[in-house]
């Protein structure tokens, strides 16, 4: 269904979400629901109060019975069309003898500033709650036990017994759990995201079949799942069964035609049954896979040099890939586990398990190692939220990406204020007049209206939705090791770029 997972997001529960997803997750949804909110007050105000403002006290009128424009008996000369009007409202207030058209959207200016305050404190006020709130009930979960530390010298992460005693009894904050130093292997990144890759395609696979969400009142998540991730045959037929009854209508094919009445074939099991209703014969499926149409893929084949491409299974394929892959990556993770010896290296990064969370609190507000460049904790993300590829990297590397990335953030900056301003003077009214003197004529008012009012802001908006994705690219060879500080640079740096490219340049450019 299109748009299908916008009701389905704003139907569940925040109690789930916030279990599921974390607290960033509701925060996330909540801000969405505080726009949504402000924006239809404001919405109200401008349609039912300002809209009517401007369509009464416009030059033209627009009831009048010939159709054709007049000013109202205000003796103003009308240069303009009723569109015109509409879609540009500056030219209301053009002529002195409207300038207190101006009132109303000067005094509705500060109510939409008092109702953007109302709606802001009320979300910030109920955020400060809400995170107190998760903090009382998870402070006993294991991310808010653990700290996250970075910079870790190289004879303690060589020797974790000893980063052990150096935050146990050596700071004496708490007594600690465990101490995890992150191993300088990346092949269990690889190995993990090539997980996460099949683990996304058989998920798609399942979505083609069953819909997304799957509308079936018998539908069990739960069920399917652990018939999914059991590598054992017996269990196919089961989930086959499962997913042919589960399958959205789109997907199920038509029994073939009989005398009989549908219900009667589906109840048949059979290959072939002879009907003695009519005499004639009643094809029966063989399985429940020829009662739907199960997605299939296109993979490489090494049966036969003539066939290199075979079609195969979209479900079965990608399960195979998943269980092997997830096999793969808990055979590696036992192996650095029970590795005692430094034979795949350490890194600068360890995770420390305090026994209470006050503990790990208390922690990350102090500077416990004499070089302050050396051993900085700070409160562990989620495990999702932790960008693995840069945990293993070193500080030499980190700086030198660091570097980098301010290079790279400041020629953009000198550089993209060029293509912003060739297009915004492109799209000037005067530079579309020139180019189209017949579309902006006065016999196409609503065309004019959207060139000369639309068509810039819709540049501007696709024109920089594409920052966002470079700096991020940009961000993920700095060596930050948290996607939350990811986000949070380049929200930070994104904004820095609206202030100037649209308030200054693309401002003084004349669109």
């Amino acid at each position: 269904r299109f748009f299908g997972w916008f009701l389905a997001t704003m139907r569940t529960p925040e109690t789930h979400i916030l279990n599921t997803l974390g607290l960033d997750a509701v925060i996330f949804l909540r801000f969405y629901k505080m726009c949504m909110r402000l924006l239809l007050d404001i919405a109200f105000f401008s349609i039912a109060i300002i809209w009517p403002i401007n369509i009464v006290w416009s030059k033209a009128n627009l009831n009048t019975a010939d159709g054709k424009d007049s000013d109202n008996g205000l003796g103003i000369p009308l240069k303009y069309s009723v569109t015109d009007y509409l879609f540009n409202l500056t030219l209301i207030t053009s002529h002195p003898k409207q300038k207190w058209n101006l009132v109303p959207h000067i005094f509705f200016a500060y109510v939409f500033s008092g109702l953007a305050y109302y709606h802001i404190s009320k979300f910030s006020s109920r955020w400060a709650s809400l995170r107190w709130h998760f903090l009382m009930q998870s402070r006993h979960a294991l991310v808010s036990r653990t700290v996250m530390l970075t910079g870790v010298p190289r004879h303690l992460a060589r020797s974790p017994r000893e980063l052990e005693w150096f935050w146990g009894p050596g700071i004496q904050l708490g007594k600690v759990e465990k101490v995890r130093v992150c191993p300088f292997n990346t092949r269990l990144t690889s190995s993990a995201r090539a997980r996460a890759k099949c683990l996304v395609s058989l998920e798609h696979a399942y979505m083609q079949l069953l819909g997304n969400p799957c509308e079936h009142p018998e539908y069990d998540p739960v069920r399917l799942r652990m018939l999914a991730m059991d590598p054992r045959e017996s269990v196919r037929a089961e989930e086959r069964r499962l997913l042919a009854k589960w399958a959205k209508p789109s997907r199920r094919r038509k029994p073939r035609h009989s005398t009989r009445p549908s219900t009667a074939v589906d109840s048949v099991s059979a290959t072939e049954v002879e009907a003695t209703a009519g005499g004639e014969k009643i094809d029966v499926p063989d399985t429940e896979d020829e009662l739907v149409k199960r997605p299939h893929i296109w993979v490489r084949s090494t049966a036969s040099v003539w066939r290199p491409w075979e079609r195969v299974d979209a479900i079965d394929y990608w399960r195979a890939k998943f269980l092997t892959a997830d096999a793969s990556v808990r055979q590696l993770r036992e192996t650095l586990s029970k590795s005692e010896d430094d034979a795949f290296g350490r890194s600068t990064t360890a995770f420390v398990t305090f026994e209470d969370a006050a503990s790990a609190h208390m922690v990350t507000q102090l500077s416990c190692y004499p070089n302050p460049g050396y051993m900085k904790a700070k409160l562990a993300p989620e495990p999702r939220g932790v960008y693995w590829p840069n945990v293993w990297i070193s500080s030499k590397r980190k700086w030198a990406g660091f570097t980098l990335k301010w290079l790279c953030i400041f020629v953009i900056w000198a550089f993209w204020s060029v293509p912003v301003i060739l297009f915004s003077s492109l799209l000037t009214p005067a530079s579309l007049g020139k180019l189209f003197p017949s579309v902006l004529s006065s016999d196409h008012n609503l065309l004019r209206a959207f060139l000369s009012t639309t068509v810039p802001s819709v540049f501007l908006l696709l024109f920089l939705n594409m920052l966002p994705w470079i700096l991020k690219q940009v961000h993920f060879v700095t060596g930050v090791r948290t996607k939350p500080d990811i986000d949070y640079s380049v929200m930070t740096n994104m904004w820095a770029f609206l202030v100037f490219n649209v308030i200054l340049v693309f401002g003084f450019s004349g669109t």
